[in-house]
């Protein structure tokens, strides 16, 4: 009798270890792996319910860099771009989804000042909080920001400055690469969520958990 007692036992253990082994198994199915971030440059963010993930060098997926002064009275305004797309080969899984950063009316400096570089590299770094720019401000070159424009997969493009924001971008980590007689650089981690709005509708979609590394080079003044 005590040894049939000490088999049921053992019996109801095994079954205990089994059953403790599958819901474990079912749980880590259950979470969610998170995907690394690349290295280098990169957009990574939840459009509308879907993460869209967008990194230089993958899929034939490569950075254009824009820059642009312009004077207005005695200031001089800066707005550098960065636009992340696909080129044009016929060998990539082709794509039309794209995503720009541009600082607009964010850099202004007055006409004496000759150090401009460095104060732009100053701002950027006394700055971690960047607001979001847009075009319904009567004043809109007083009210500078960050500018980032989605084109889908589609060909339509939604942009933030078309509409108004309630939430801010955050630079989490700022690089300054300078080279004497050579273009600037600054390299910036940032995040923020926002809204996206198409011309002339009043459509908008909604970028949750943006992450991207981004940069931005200086060709117009040292």
């Amino acid at each position: 009798v005590k040894i049939l007692k000490y088999n049921n036992m053992k019996k109801i253990n095994l079954l205990l270890i089994l059953f403790v082994a599958i819901i474990g198994i079912s749980c880590d199915q259950d979470e969610e792996t998170e995907v690394p971030e690349p290295e280098g440059i990169f957009f990574r963010a939840t459009i509308d319910g879907v993460t869209k993930t967008l990194t230089e060098g993958v899929n034939g997926y490569v950075v254009q860099y824009y820059d642009t002064c312009y004077p207005i009275d005695t200031y001089n305004y800066y707005e550098p771009s960065m636009k992340l797309s696909q080129e044009s080969q016929n060998y990539y899984v082709s794509s039309k989804e794209a995503i720009s950063f541009t600082f607009q009316n964010l850099f202004v400096f007055h006409d004496s000042i000759t150090n401009k570089d460095s104060i732009l590299g100053v701002y950027l770094n006394r700055h971690p909080v960047i607001p979001f720019y847009s075009n319904l401000y009567a004043d809109s070159l007083s009210k500078g920001g960050l500018n980032i424009i989605w084109r889908d997969a589609n060909g339509k493009e939604w942009e933030s400055g078309l509409g108004t924001q309630t939430t801010t971008v955050s630079v989490d980590t700022l690089l300054i690469v300078r080279k004497p007689g050579m273009t600037s650089e600054y390299k910036l981690y940032i995040t923020f969520d926002c809204k996206l709005y198409a011309v002339g509708t009043t459509a908008y979609k909604e970028i949750k958990d943006g992450r991207a590394r981004i940069s931005i080079r200086n060709t117009c003044f040292y």
